[in-house]
């Protein structure tokens, strides 16, 4: 398979490049020879690293860097099989590149976005190639790719890409395309609750994430549930604001979460409640068909959402 990457600007996206998927001619286009130069030497550390750490064999990052090829025109994808942009969330910067891309390509090259925020059926609005459109959204260090559908996408790209999922050993879940997909759909509720159990940290998934697409992913999930979602008014001009005086104390209030020391004393029911709220939105999933099957989702929470399967949340969400 030949395949190229679009220009990378977030940090988990310039680095993942897998030597796995480097068995043919590999084009990463970048605008201009500087980020070129710095996409390419930061992929041969991140092999040179993973030789270190024994996770790849010493004679493998060799044979996959002299596959992967800097470019800057896209020319250059004339004859690829597939073309995955993974540039900043800024729909108008997608659409013209989809734009570009499909001019130079050969008729049968999937075209696919790493969008984790904008409708890939949007972002190919102005191709004619709506049948080639397709969104895997990758996890990075996760062993999970998020393959979004959309309704016109034919049944053979989907397949293609399972395909390339089960070659760089990432465990794969169609999706249907909605806002937030089905992934970041169920994990938004996690960014309100404290103590969610999640491995990893929210910040440090921000920061591993790139603060670019958190911040875009964070403006367009309240547009599409404004019913479930509280927009904070904090940053308010002029100030002091007064308005904002009742959230600044009911936020000093859910902080101090042990009063002079002690615990706070819940019942079984709020516990329950508790638990439920972050998981609530997988129902809104399940009914809506965003998934093929539950299980997908509680796949995606274990292998992308890292939620810890020893806890044993998942195990009592039964569904039928």
């Amino acid at each position: 398979m030949e395949g190229s990457k679009e220009k990378l600007d977030e940090p988990t996206a310039r680095n993942d490049v897998k030597p796995v998927i480097l068995t043919t001619h590999y084009y990463l286009r970048e605008s201009n020879k500087e980020n070129c130069f710095f996409v390419l030497i930061n992929n041969a550390a991140n092999m040179r690293g993973l030789v270190e750490k024994g996770k790849l064999a010493r004679a493998k990052p060799d044979k996959a860097l002299s596959l992967l090829k800097g470019v800057l025109d896209y020319i250059e994808f004339k004859d690829v099989d597939l073309v995955i942009e993974t540039v900043i969330e800024n729909i108008t910067l997608k659409q013209a590149i989809f734009s570009e891309i499909e001019k130079v390509c050969p008729s049968h090259c999937i075209l696919a976005t790493n969008t984790s925020t904008f409708n890939p059926q949007v972002i190919g609005d102005k191709t004619s190639s709506q049948d080639r459109i397709i969104g895997p959204c990758s996890a990075h260090v996760m062993p999970f790719l998020e393959i979004v559908r959309t309704e016109k996408t034919s049944p053979q790209v989907i397949v293609d890409l399972l395909s390339v999922a089960k070659t760089i050993n990432k465990v794969a879940v169609v999706v249907r395309n909605c806002p937030g997909f089905a992934v970041n759909r169920t994990f938004f509720p996690y960014t309100t609750a404290q103590g969610s159990h999640l491995l990893v940290h929210l910040v440090r998934l921000q920061d591993l994430i790139g603060y670019k697409v958190s911040i875009a992913s964070g403006n367009e999930l309240p547009k599409a549930y404004p019913d479930r979602t509280f927009v904070s008014p904090l940053g308010r001009q002029p100030k002091p604001d007064l308005t904002i005086l009742p959230t600044v104390e009911e936020s000093r209030r859910l902080v101090n979460i042990m009063p002079g020391s002690k615990p706070i004393s819940v019942t079984d029911q709020e516990i329950v409640e508790m638990l439920l709220f972050t998981r609530r939105v997988v129902f809104f999933a399940l009914d809506q068909g965003i998934v093929i099957r539950p299980s997908d989702l509680d796949v995606a929470s274990v292998l992308r959402i890292s939620f810890p399967s020893h806890l044993n949340l998942i195990k009592y969400l039964r569904f039928s």
